[in-house]
């Protein structure tokens, strides 16, 4: 052309011809990749079509007219730059199928990209489909966990069918150049592996031209297969590249959504545990609050036995004396003269301490079960472990053995900054804590604990005001148990009972009453009922002066020895 042109001479014009097609069929055979190669040429061929005549023209117009030379010159180079930067648009026609399947996989990768993992594989099946929006069956992806092949309909709809890939596709496909399997190499081989005859008939069955394998940690993770009712021409390298490479960014979403998957699942676990926790701890909590309304609701029964009757002025000077001494959370000694149930008064203690809302445990040391040192000595089951937080009360407590008494003085040594004891004491006897020392049968640590005067409970005889309720309210109570209704108390009767001096206290009565409900003979007590039992009535003595309460003063513990006389 140049020749022709007269530009120069053709003896000039061939060398440098030779020189550039020597140069170019030398780096064509140097260069390993034959898609560089492709490339190569069709960007060559479109600088060649768009800036060859424009430079001709304007060598033509600089030899005819020199003086437009420059004014040529700077036109053809910016035509040359226009060249270079549509030089790959306009190179794209002349590549295989007109590049539309270049085009169409890389759309498909920059979607995969540009998208969430969970819509990724959707985004690129679409872009695929817009390049051949008529192609039946257009373009699918298989996966293998779990299986199924995902596609898109004609209206960009998503759709998912539950198949399986072939076994020896994903091993087959990974063996290939660019992981792509091509049905011409599957035809070209089925005559001399009539192994590979199941899977060529596989991939025609599903109108494929190709698979690319999607490749995982754990091995292939699925396929893409391309359609075949778009293609005139067999799949080129440079397409199974691209091919390969939207494989591979389809195989990168689908392990972030496979990672973000199994995250939401540990996830939902995770909420599923901490639910069954919370629910668990709910149903301890509710059992531990009935454990407590149970264990309030008893300790209120057995303090209600106190409070029922509580009209003399003894009773409730004892009970203020027991609160008060209560209140401040310090050992509590109770004077119980004999028959007296001191258990009642330490609930009211227990009720009115700062541990009221702990357990109240009763030990009647008169019980042998109760006096061995073994039994205070389990971590878990003694009387010590089971009243912690709360109270412990100790009936007849000179009845323990030393060993147990200072093993009990330990137990309420503080253990915490505040100064507080792990348990409240509340002991009754029927002696003083001094009477009880000077006897030895009460040891140095327990007596200092508990001070030198307890709180004396009234007997029975100092209750005058309360006989009358008492005694009403355990005979509808007794008959209510052994006669099915409650039983009342003709006004002879009651009086004999009032009158009487009750050296037994609260077992005298409660003994008198249950006999009275089991021989009464009528809808309520008479006096022949009375002497049916063999009741005499004792009058309380004339002149007889309860000792009035004696409120606890904390004894001092001493550094040597108690010296008993």
């Amino acid at each position: 052309a140049v020749a022709l042109l007269g530009i120069v001479a053709p003896s000039r014009a061939l060398p440098w011809a030779a020189l550039a097609g020597g140069a170019a069929v030398t780096l064509a055979s140097t260069l390993a990749d034959a898609a560089a190669i492709v490339r190569a040429q069709r960007v060559v061929l479109a600088v060649t079509l768009l800036g060859v005549p424009a430079a001709l023209m304007a060598a033509a117009v600089a030899r005819e007219a020199p003086e437009a030379a420059p004014i040529a010159a700077l036109a053809t180079t910016a035509f040359g730059v226009l060249v270079g930067l549509f030089a790959h648009s306009v190179a794209r026609p002349f590549a295989a199928e007109r590049g539309l399947w270049l085009a169409a996989l890389t759309s498909a990768e920059d979607a995969v990209r540009a998208s969430p993992p969970e819509v990724a594989v959707t985004a690129a099946l679409v872009a695929l489909r817009r390049a051949w929006p008529d192609a039946e069956p257009s373009a699918a992806a298989w996966l293998t966990a779990p299986p199924r092949a995902s596609m898109v309909d004609r209206a960009g709809y998503p759709h998912a069918l539950a198949e399986r890939l072939p076994d020896d596709l994903g091993r087959l496909a990974a063996s290939e150049p660019e992981r792509t399997l091509r049905v011409e190499v599957l035809a070209a081989l089925e005559v001399r592996r009539p192994d590979l005859r199941p899977l060529l008939g596989w991939m025609r069955e599903h109108g494929a031209a190709s698979a690319t394998v999607l490749l995982d940690d754990d091995g292939p993770a699925g396929a893409l297969l391309l359609p075949a009712a778009a293609r005139r021409s067999p799949l080129t390298v440079e397409e199974a590249r691209a091919a390969r490479r939207l494989a591979d960014a389809l195989a990168g979403v689908l392990a972030v959504d496979a990672s973000l998957a199994r995250s939401r699942d540990r996830e939902r676990a995770e909420s599923a545990r901490a639910d069954e926790a919370s629910a668990r701890a709910e149903v301890a909590a509710r059992e531990a609050s009935l454990a407590l309304e149970r264990r309030a609701h008893d300790v209120a029964r057995m303090a209600h036995r106190v409070r029922r009757a509580l009209y003399s002025p003894a009773a409730r000077i004892a009970l203020e004396a027991i609160e008060r001494v209560a209140t401040r959370g310090v050992p509590l000694a109770l004077l119980a003269p004999p028959g007296v149930d001191a258990a009642p008064w330490a609930a009211c203690a227990h009720l009115a301490g700062p541990r009221h809302a702990g357990p109240f445990v009763v030990v009647d040391a008169a019980d042998a079960a109760d006096t061995g040192l073994v039994r205070w000595s389990d971590a878990n089951t003694s009387p010590l472990a089971l009243a912690l937080g709360g109270t412990l009360v100790v009936i007849a407590v000179d009845a323990l053995g030393a060993d147990v008494q200072d093993a009990i003085a330990e137990a309420l040594a503080p253990r915490d900054d505040a100064g507080d004891a792990p348990l409240g004491l509340v002991v009754a006897s029927s002696h003083t804590v001094d009477v009880l020392v000077a006897s030895g049968r009460i040891t140095d640590a327990l007596a200092d604990a508990l001070g030198d005067r307890p709180v004396a409970l009234p007997p029975l005889a100092a209750r005058a005001e309360d006989l009358r309720g008492l005694v009403l309210a355990a005979l509808s109570r007794h008959g209510l148990h052994q006669r099915g209704e409650a039983l009342g108390i003709a006004a002879p009767a009651l009086a004999a009972l009032l009158e009487h001096a009750w050296p037994g206290n609260d077992a005298e009565l409660e003994s008198t009453l249950v006999r009275l409900a089991r021989a009464a003979t009528g809808d309520r007590v008479e006096p022949r009922d009375l002497a049916a039992i063999g009741f005499t009535p004792q009058r309380v003595a004339s002149g007889y002066t309860p000792e009035p309460p004696a409120i606890v003063v904390p004894r001092v513990r001493r550094a040597s020895p108690r010296k008993r006389p």
